[in-house]
This record gives C-alpha cells, sequence and structure tokens, in this order.
C-alpha cells in the first residue's frame, strides 16, 4: 500500500527559517515528506511565480497534505482551489499569531475555510485562537537543532530575551549569587543572536533561563532548550500551562527574581523529559482530514529544478551549509543524476575534505558517463559566469567530466596519493588536459602544480 505524504513548509539551510522542523519526524511515522523551500523560493520567484510553481509541485506529487505557515503561504483563492481539486488538503497553522498580518484580515474562521482545510494557531489566545482556528502546541524534529556555533562560549546559565529593569535585576542577583551567567538580546551589552549563536550557546550552557515575552508567543526557546537536555529554569511558568500536562514532571518556574535565585541556590533547574514531538500530535491532526486516494507519485521536475536553482544559488553565496542542504535534497529526488553530485563534490573540495571530495567525484563520474550527451562530451570550452551563478562549477567547464578530473586530481595531490593522481590524468582525454591542467594550477601548492605538470607531461608524452 502506498504511503501517505507530506509537503511541508520549511528550510533546508540549518541556518535558515524553521529548518527540518516537522519534515524528519512525520517521515519517522512511515509518511513520505518533501520539504517546500518556502522562505527561499519566494525571494528568487516572487509572488506570482512562486505560486504557480507550487501549483506544478503539487500536480507532479500529489502530496496527501499540503501544510503551510500562514501569511507566509502566498497562496490566493484560486491556487487553493486548483491544489484541493487535485485531491490535497491545506493544512495552515499560523505562528504567534498575536501579531499575524493573517490574523487581521480574518475576521471569522469561515474565511479562513476558504483557504484551508485545517486552521491551526501555535497561540492559545490571539487572534486566530478566538476566530476558531484550533489551539496547537508549537513542536519542532531534534532535526531542527542540527546547527552549532562552534565558537560560542561555554556558561553555566544563558538568559536571551530583550532587557528589561526586572531581568537587569535578576542578572545582577544571580552573578551576586556566584553563577555564571551571561544575556544577550536588544538592549544587552553582548547584544541580540543568530540562531545558529544562540542553539551554540544552548548546546554549551548548563541551564538556559527560559523568559516569557508574550504569554501568547510560541516557546521556541523552551523546546530549544529541551531538545538540547538543558536544565531549564522558567519565568511565568503558568503561561506555559499547555506544554505541561497534568501528571507530567515540569521544569520550575520562577515568579520574581527571589525564587529564581533560591532555585539556583538549591541546585533547582531540571531537564524538562516531556518534550512534545510529532509523534502524537500529527495522527491527531490528520485523524480529522479525509485523506482521500490519489495517484502515488515520488517525484516533482518542479521542486527538483527548484532545488537546484537554490542550491547554485547559495553555493555562488557563500552559504555552504546552505548549499550542501539542497544539493543533498535535490539528490534524494534525483538519485541517477550527477548534477547534485558535482556540486557536492565542489563543496566538499572547497572545505578541504579529501576524501569525501573524492567519493563525490567517483559518484558524479559514473552518472556523468552514464547520461552525458554526446555534443558535450571531451569538450574543454569554458563557459565561467560566477556573477550569474554557479551551474557550471568553478571552472565553467561546458563537459562536467573535466572539473571533476580537476577535483579529483587535486584531491589526490593534497592526499600524497600521487600513482592514483598518474591513473587519474591518464584517463583525461587529450583534448581536455590543457584544460584540466590549467585549472589545476589555480588549485596546488608550489610543489603539488610541479608534480601534477610532470604527470600531464608525462601523460601527453605516452600518447
Amino acid at each position: 500500500m502506498p504511503s501517505l505524504r507530506l509537503l511541508a513548509t520549511e528550510s533546508l539551510d540549518p541556518s535558515g527559517i524553521l529548518p527540518q522542523w516537522i519534515c524528519p519526524d512525520v517521515a519517522r511515522l512511515g509518511w513520505k515528506t518533501w520539504t517546500l523551500p518556502t522562505f527561499e523560493a519566494i525571494q528568487l520567484l516572487g509572488h506570482a511565480a512562486y505560486r504557480a510553481m507550487l501549483v506544478q509541485v503539487v500536480s507532479q506529487l500529489r502530496p496527501h497534505v499540503l501544510l503551510v505557515l500562514p501569511p507566509y503561504d502566498y497562496l490566493d483563492l484560486d491556487s487553493c482551489a486548483q491544489i484541493r481539486n487535485l485531491g490535497t488538503r491545506i493544512v495552515g497553522l499560523v505562528i504567534d499569531d498575536t501579531e499575524s498580518a493573517m490574523a487581521t484580515t480574518a475576521s471569522d474562521a469561515d474565511s479562513m475555510g476558504a483557504y484551508f482545510d485545517l486552521w491551526l494557531t501555535s497561540s492559545a489566545a490571539g487572534p486566530c485562537a478566538r476566530s476558531g482556528a484550533k489551539p496547537l502546541r508549537w513542536v519542532m524534529a531534534p532535526e531542527a537543532l542540527e546547527i552549532d556555533d562552534p565558537r560560542a562560549p561555554t556558561h553555566e546559565a544563558v538568559m536571551v530575551g530583550r532587557h528589561t529593569p526586572r531581568r537587569q535585576s535578576l542578572a545582577q542577583a544571580l552573578a551576586d549569587s556566584g553563577v555564571d551567567l551571561a544575556c544577550f538580546g536588544a538592549g544587552w551589552q553582548n547584544g541580540p543572536l543568530t540562531r545558529r549563536s544562540r542553539i551554540g550557546l544552548f548546546r554549551r550552557a548548563t541551564t538556559v533561563i527560559v523568559l516569557m515575552e508574550d504569554r501568547n508567543a510560541t516557546p521556541i526557546q523552551l523546546l530549544e532548550a529541551g531538545l538540547l537536555g538543558k536544565k531549564l529554569l522558567i519565568e511565568d511558568p503558568d503561561a506555559l500551562a499547555r506544554y505541561f500536562p497534568e501528571g507530567e514532571p515540569r521544569p520550575p518556574g520562577f515568579r520574581d527574581v527571589q525564587e529564581c535565585v533560591a532555585l539556583f541556590a538549591r541546585g533547582g533547574s531540571e531537564v524538562w523529559r516531556g518534550v512534545p514531538t510529532w509523534k502524537t500530535l500529527w495522527p491527531e491532526l490528520v485523524a480529522s482530514l479525509d485523506l482521500g486516494t490519489v495517484p502515488d507519485r515520488q517525484q516533482s521536475a518542479a521542486l527538483d529544478q527548484l532545488l537546484a536553482s537554490l542550491a547554485h544559488l547559495s553555493e555562488l553565496r557563500g552559504n555552504l551549509p546552505g548549499s550542501v542542504a539542497c544539493f543533498e535534497a535535490w539528490m534524494r529526488g534525483c538519485p541517477g543524476d550527477a548534477g547534485p553530485r558535482c556540486g557536492l563534490a565542489r563543496l566538499a573540495h572547497r572545505v578541504g575534505n579529501w576524501e569525501l571530495t573524492l567519493a563525490r567525484v567517483r559518484e558524479a563520474q559514473q552518472r556523468c558517463c552514464e547520461r552525458r550527451p554526446t555534443p558535450v562530451a571531451r569538450v574543454s570550452l569554458s563557459r565561467a559566469a560566477p556573477s550569474f551563478g554557479a551551474g557550471l562549477g568553478e571552472t565553467g567547464a561546458v563537459d562536467p567530466m573535466l572539473e571533476l578530473h580537476v577535483l579529483a586530481i587535486h584531491a589526490l595531490c593534497a592526499l600524497d596519493r600521487w600513482e592514483e593522481a598518474q591513473a587519474e590524468v591518464q584517463t583525461v582525454p587529450e583534448i581536455q588536459r590543457a584544460a584540466v591542467r590549467d585549472a589545476m594550477l589555480l588549485r596546488t601548492d608550489e610543489g603539488g602544480v610541479r608534480e601534477v605538470l610532470e604527470m600531464f607531461r608525462r601523460a601527453t608524452l605516452a600518447t
């Protein structure tokens, strides 16, 4: 029996907005999942082209459920109707809807029903909840935290949130009591953090003090620190009561400075063992949807092309983690394509991971040999255009095998595997040897250049 399928808005880039927050967990429930990189795609395509692309992706994948995050879904009624006519159910989840633009344009649940088959909100008491959206505890998959800042310092306790006089008093009292505390956010001397730095800071801390900016806000930091296994102290714990079901252990909370200092003094912070997951929440949600029969599809050319575009654009901008994530997602969708493996080989080469470079090169070479167009084969021509895109790699070679030879030979030289490098040189077509040699001159140190030049000279004499 074909598995159920989900297309969900999230980021692939680990530094992006909501990276991998749901798909990995739902996949563990047996669903086939795809990431819809809305936050990146909308910047590349704009509103109209993005909507057209999304309808095309849905028509090719035919997912049972499309999960979007209004107002960051950019859907209109016409595109929603097209998606529904394909048998896909649309779930809209509004995050922190206290200030949401979507909330201000929807006076009641009926108006939202025209957009979504299931309307959810992460807030228990915001405008969307009052208009009829179903409140949902916000959760995230552990993969959302697969990011780190190795430069993040280590502290006994950290507190992240905007500066207020009350929090200044709290920080001073904890410091006076001997707690090694670091504070970050608007108004603090340390300033605000990127998501990468915040996760790195949490990862190295012993205790995270979870601050409540808004009683209706989604407690992102609570979930991040909980999934990282950190000890927690929670400001205004009553505001988060729905995250701690009756009868389950909950992290300690404080309502004033004295209570927080006293908790620290007696080692009162605790690890939260009951972090909610999609394992139980997702089946409960989809149980209310009529998931009809749709054709069994496993691939979308439109989504693959979008991922390829985002991968090359991220590479060009120097965002290597984001580029790797997009190349890997493209590779999962196109296992027989050399393109994503060529990109991953380049990125591994750029960071000096020589073994991985070779592994990706060999995978790409095999697929190039199987599917390379005849007019392209053995062509030494290059069309480098670094200001436009990275699709032809750093050499701009029309024949992708040319750059793969460059990467392989340089990696082998860096590993002092000279005999294998010599064998690789022998496989380079004579018409391409000058081009490969010239590209190599830009990549090796002085000693390596001499060795490689000698290899090319011997290979030329042998022909």
